[in-house]
């Protein structure tokens, strides 16, 4: 689906990186700037703390095993209700911003083994942000940054391995047609207020 049409005020912003690359600090750091400027932001994530998204959040967190499929599968369903809230959101003027969204399906599902195509395919009905956000972290700075939190090789992902081949299927994902809005890559190793004064400015032509 395409996103809401142009007359619509809310905009629909979706960071995206490895885990440990820094989205969920960049995503509370951008919702603080659009705020000073007096443009209403709501703050979300994938999963969501829905009843699907409940499902997935056990799987990452190392808590129950699931099969790729069914994994894949839940992570599609819960961004479907997800959908549902962000046109509301969008409707009444609302910047939307997502921590994760489609590119993370198709990087970490298909790291499970899963075929791109159909991942993708699970995912044609989520609709189009107006711009997806990498926060292009490196894997030594994420494995170091989990390590610190405790976070390191206490889930699936959450493995040097897994980063390593989740990075390679994003920038595959980013080389295709998959609709992810304005595309940007930011360099995720500098200081957390170069990487936000990075998005900030990229973010320049949609505010």
């Amino acid at each position: 689906m395409s996103r809401l049409g142009e007359s619509t005020p809310g905009r629909f912003i979706v960071l995206e990186g490895l885990d440990g690359a820094g989205t969920t600090t960049q995503g509370a750091l951008l919702a603080a700037r659009l705020l000073e400027r007096g443009i209403p932001v709501e703050l979300t994530k994938e999963p969501t703390d829905g009843v699907l998204g409940k499902i997935a959040r056990a799987f990452t967190d190392g808590v129950t095993h699931l099969e790729p499929e069914t994994v894949a599968l839940t992570f599609a369903a819960d961004r479907i209700e997800h959908t549902v809230e962000i046109r509301a959101l969008l409707e009444a003027g609302t910047w939307v911003v997502s921590d994760r969204y489609v590119a993370s399906s198709l990087a970490y599902q298909t790291s499970q083994g899963l075929p791109f195509e159909w991942v993708r395919t699970l995912n044609s009905r989520a609709m189009e942000p107006d711009a997806t956000i990498f926060v292009d972290t490196s894997v030594e700075a994420c494995v170091a940054r989990l390590a610190a939190r405790g976070e390191f090789n206490t889930g699936p992902f959450d493995q040097a391995a897994a980063l390593e081949k989740a990075r390679a299927l994003y920038l595959q994902a980013f080389a295709s047609d998959v609709p992810l809005g304005r595309l940007v890559e930011i360099a995720g190793d500098a200081s957390r207020e170069q990487v936000a004064d990075a998005i900030w400015d990229a973010l320049a032509p949609l505010r």
